[in-house]
């Protein structure tokens, strides 16, 4: 018989992880970001804002749901999955490969997916959607490229292997070799990077707040933060009336 409440122990689970507030030691990879034509350009914890939040170790105000939660594990699992047969071919050099530097006095740490012994970076990728394909077709996520970036710069490699996998479709799948050079030339570039993450560093001894990076009505990064609404102290970035207003104004889009 039909029975959703086996997922409860889960829901639990993933509750008590939504309460987890890990306080960053230094800035990450995944986290890297910087400025192409005025806008903004890095993945969903691009947002000087968030960051700050987390250096302060202040609760997020969105909690993570099972979709999030589940997203995440199966990207981990392809990723684990690519390496691991890259490893049985003899083509892999360092898996899980861990890093600290110190560059302009902003304490970098990471950790690469995978080092090929031809000394290419591995940085493995999942999606899901229709939109599979339509978002990485033809060349890698621009949002992908900061953090790829940071990678070259500070163990001084030039090319990257980015597979994409689908989370949905597993016949899905999209692949790319990424040279140092080809990323620059879309105005990304390390020391831009590292000019955002001074600007964090001033804030956070400062304790002013940085301004938002993005916007609820034209990115999708603001939906996925953790911060995206206002808590009981008003942290956070948006007001339930605006959130209201959003979700009624993505309610008539659809109709």
């Amino acid at each position: 018989m039909k029975d959703n409440s086996i997922f409860n122990p889960i829901e639990e689970y993933i509750h008590k992880l939504s309460d987890e507030i890990e306080i960053p030691t230094a800035f990450y990879p995944s986290n890297a970001s910087c400025i192409v034509n005025g806008k903004v350009i890095g993945g969903w914890s691009a947002c000087l804002r968030k960051q700050y939040y987390q250096w302060k170790g202040i609760k997020p105000t969105n909690k993570l749901v099972y979709r999030s939660w589940l997203a995440i594990r199966l990207g981990e699992a392809y990723e684990e999955a690519f390496l691991e047969a890259y490893e049985k071919a003899g083509l892999l050099k360092h898996k899980q490969f861990p890093f600290f530097v110190e560059i302009m006095g902003i304490p970098i740490a990471g950790r690469v997916d995978g080092i090929t012994k031809d000394k290419e970076i591995i940085e493995c990728k999942s999606a899901y959607g229709e939109a599979f394909y339509s978002s990485v077709a033809n060349e890698p996520k621009i949002e992908n490229l900061p953090q790829i970036l940071v990678y070259m710069a500070v163990l001084g490699l030039n090319t990257a292997i980015v597979p994409y996998g689908s989370r949905d479709n597993t016949a899905r799948r999209s692949g790319f070799r990424i040279t140092k050079k080809e990323i620059e030339e879309k105005g990304i570039y390390f020391v831009k990077i590292i000019w955002r993450w001074k600007i964090l560093q001033m804030c956070l001894e400062t304790n002013i707040l940085p301004p938002r990076d993005f916007n609820l009505f034209e990115d999708y990064q603001c939906s996925y933060c953790e911060y995206f609404l206002e808590g009981e102290d008003k942290r956070g970035c948006y007001s339930q009336k605006e959130i209201d207003e959003y979700f009624e104004m993505k309610k008539k889009k659809k109709s």
